[in-house]
């Protein structure tokens, strides 16, 4: 998995790349809808309980993507997946005018007037 952050003028670029199965080109907007995993269902808890707490066990499964693109679009920006060369998916979030020119930041590159396209973080892999 690689990680890539940084900044092209006052927008933030945060993209996330795997080399795993990748998505494929159907479900690349169902990916962010909340509840939607490709992973198997949560079971039914099957153990004696009172009935007001049957049910499935609390999985946490179908949110993080769609929390991401929430987000992302609170703050005027974009979450999107693609195909990633050689196999796998690139997670591209998009963060228009989040750099305020001369206000000082806790990453490098950051408000700090650096040139366009400046890499602010990476891990994993080199941008």
């Amino acid at each position: 998995m690689e990680v890539e952050l940084w900044a092209e003028d006052a927008t933030v670029l945060l993209q996330v790349c795997d080399t795993g199965p990748g998505v494929p080109p159907e479900a690349r907007e169902a990916v962010f809808t909340e509840g939607y995993s490709t992973k198997a269902p949560a079971r039914t808890d099957v153990r004696p309980q009172p009935a007001r707490t049957r049910g499935p066990l609390p999985h946490g499964r179908g949110i993080g993507l769609s929390l991401v693109r929430r987000l992302a679009e609170r703050y005027g920006g974009t979450a999107r997946v693609t195909a990633r060369p050689g196999g796998g998916a690139v997670f591209t979030v998009i963060l228009p005018e989040m750099i305020i020119p001369g206000v000082p930041g806790d990453l490098p590159g950051v408000g700090t007037g650096e040139p366009s396209g400046t890499g602010l973080t990476t891990v994993g892999g080199a941008r």
